[in-house]
């Protein structure tokens, strides 16, 4: 049992059930609710592969209508629908109309025929070295991975979209022919990411000139296609990145999905300039600007901070205990970056002359401990890290360092105060 794909040349076809599956079970007869698999003696529907989702649409008879929700192809040559059935009833050997989703179905053209020129592209821009290492083609998006060790520049994603959208405009002609598949590679045909093709392949060729008998893009691939690039109408990349070693992926978009991305954008981008009191035009020099700004009120607030806390420190040593006849000083400091926090304890370690002290801040709510140990008493076998390692626990958290310095930090800035008192009993034992 078998079928045979007609959906290159049409979009419906007089057909006839000749399988009713239920969870591989064999049925005769399906009716209205029901979710199974049906197999037509012919079919416009494509079946997933190559990275192309499968089509949808419509299976009706006089008796019923199916809504058709995927299609596969389990084994080759037999193509699968996954069909709900929304009227009536089907039954074996029904003649029925398959109709696929023509609004789906050239989205989705258009998604492959870009992935070609994507490809093609690729390859111009950045080397021959580029392989196909995968896709995904659907109604309303595609992806396209591909090998290359290093992220894209800028100016490399934009010369490979203008290279895509410059064959756009061209209004190349998208052709195809089958050939054996060792003469499609002697033609120079692409084919990539481990597919296995049978004796006759389907060879796509896009842009091709008679007089110097080039293309633009020819590989192997059995997806479906636009008659033409210009029905794709604009191509736009929304992102590339890594997704493995050697591997990096983009993302786009073409036609009106590309559009409306394209209008969401310029939206954002007007409304930021309104809220900015500026044009467009002058949006990115208004965003510098700020930038700029921002970056240097932060830095005047962090060396405010940095004063204040020091200011705090000199105060903090009234503070001093003795305890076994070791002077500790355990503080609370107000909120500061722990990078500060160890500042302060090398200002207050030269201030104290001798002793232990742990300081303790919450900064973005997470604790931050440090302890610091003066040298005459790290020779009599005092240990900073010691000191911050039974305080961190407290906090549920851990840290190191060195036998004078160490820090920690933790997950429970609520129990910050009662780490740092427990330098007392520390120290006594």
């Amino acid at each position: 049992m078998g079928t045979r794909f007609v959906g290159y040349d049409t979009l419906s076809q007089d057909s006839v059930v000749i399988g009713l599956l239920d969870d591989n079970e064999s049925l005769s007869e399906v009716e209205k609710g029901q979710e199974v698999e049906v197999i037509l003696r012919e079919t416009p529907f494509y079946a997933e592969g190559g990275g192309q989702t499968g089509d949808r649409g419509l299976i009706e008879s006089a008796y019923g209508k199916l809504e058709v929700q995927s299609t596969h192809s389990p084994i080759p040559d037999l193509i699968v629908h996954r069909v709900k059935v929304l009227a009536g009833k089907i039954a074996l050997g029904d003649s029925v109309i398959a109709g696929v989703d023509r609004q789906m179905r050239t989205d989705a053209a258009r998604n492959h025929t870009a992935t070609h020129l994507l490809h093609a592209a690729l390859r111009e821009v950045l080397g021959s070295h580029v392989r196909q290492a995968g896709s995904l083609v659907a109604p309303d998006r595609m992806r396209f991975d591909f090998t290359h060790i290093q992220g894209m520049t800028r100016k490399e994603i934009r010369d490979v979209e203008d290279l895509v959208n410059k064959e756009i405009r061209e209004n190349s002609t998208v052709s195809t022919h089958e050939l054996a598949y060792t003469d499609a590679l002697q033609e120079g045909a692409l084919a990539f990411f481990g597919d296995k093709y049978g004796e006759k392949v389907r060879v796509v060729e896009v842009g091709c000139s008679t007089d110097t008998q080039t293309c633009f893009s020819k590989e192997v691939c059995g997806g479906t296609h636009l008659r033409n690039t210009g029905q794709m109408g604009l191509f736009l990349v929304t992102s590339e990145g890594s997704i493995g070693s050697g591997i990096r992926r983009i993302e786009a978009l073409t036609g009106e999905a590309a559009q409306t991305k394209m209008w969401e954008l310029r939206e954002q981008a007007e409304s930021l300039a309104r809220d900015l009191e500026v044009s467009p035009n002058e949006l990115s020099g208004k965003i510098q600007s700020l930038v700029t700004t921002m970056n240097f009120d932060i830095k005047r607030i962090s060396e405010l901070e940095r004063t204040l806390a020091l200011k705090e420190a000199e105060e903090l040593i009234s503070m001093v205990k003795e305890v076994n006849n070791i002077r500790v000083l355990a503080a609370r400091i107000l909120t500061i970056p722990p990078e500060t926090l160890r500042e302060i304890g090398d200002y207050l370690k030269q201030k104290i002359g001798t002793g232990v002290i742990l300081l303790g801040t919450v900064f973005n709510d997470r604790p931050s401990l440090v302890a610091v140990v003066t040298s005459d008493l790290v020779e009599n076998g005092y240990d900073a890290r010691v000191f911050v390692r039974k305080a961190a626990e407290i906090i549920g958290g851990g840290g190191g360092g060195r036998p004078d310095l160490a820090q920690a930090g933790g997950k429970l800035p609520e129990k910050i105060d009662l780490a740092i008192d427990s330098i007392y009993s520390s120290v006594q034992f």
